[in-house]
């Protein structure tokens, strides 16, 4: 359970990475001044949700995981 609450929370941080792409419109690199307009699939809403959702389902399964091994 842990490990699949980590590769969750993993999914969430790419998920993040959509979320800031779809925010400015675009794909940049934060450091060099290049920014690359490209229209990303879906909207914000569901940028934020899925980046949220994961980071919540994530932290749920490690604790879980977590707790069931003290009950058993």
């Amino acid at each position: 359970m842990v490990r699949h609450g980590l590769v969750a929370i993993l999914v969430a941080l790419i998920a993040g990475f959509g979320l800031v792409f779809a925010l400015i419109g675009g794909i940049s690199l934060s450091p060099l001044p290049l920014f690359f307009q490209i229209d990303i699939p879906g909207t914000v809403q569901g940028w934020r949700t899925l980046h949220i959702g994961m980071l919540t389902n994530g932290m749920l399964a490690i604790l879980l995981g977590l707790v069931l091994g003290r009950v058993a």
